[in-house]
């Protein structure tokens, strides 16, 4: 969780002259629209929202969060249902933009 004190923890700032103050993270739960919290292997989002989620002890909000990526590394073949889970983490994230990393290429996964 973005606000565990159970262990060190730590981020990157992203400052761009004339933009908000960011947040980069990795691991970390956020939440859904559904409720559900998912796993965000790396979030990039507003210093408000992570803020937010520290003082409140709550998952940071995925709908306010600007970038998430997934990341796996798979030693063969992927799935289409790998990508109908990624659509379905996405619709339910609501992040403005999400993403997929893999280490192989599949042109139906890509599509």
């Amino acid at each position: 969780m973005l606000y565990s004190a159970a262990q060190p923890y730590t981020h990157a700032a992203i400052d761009f002259r004339g933009c908000p103050p960011l947040e980069a993270h990795i691991g970390v739960r956020v939440q859904g629209k559904s409720g559900i919290l998912h796993e965000c292997d790396v979030l990039v989002l507003p210093v408000a929202e992570a803020e937010l989620s520290r003082a409140n002890e709550v998952a940071p909000r995925g709908t306010r969060s600007l970038i998430a990526i997934e990341c796996k590394y798979y030693t063969g073949y992927l799935s289409l249902q790998l990508a109908r889970g990624f659509h379905g983490l996405h619709a339910d994230l609501g992040v403005k933009n999400p993403y997929f990393i893999a280490n192989l290429q599949a042109q139906r996964v890509e599509r």
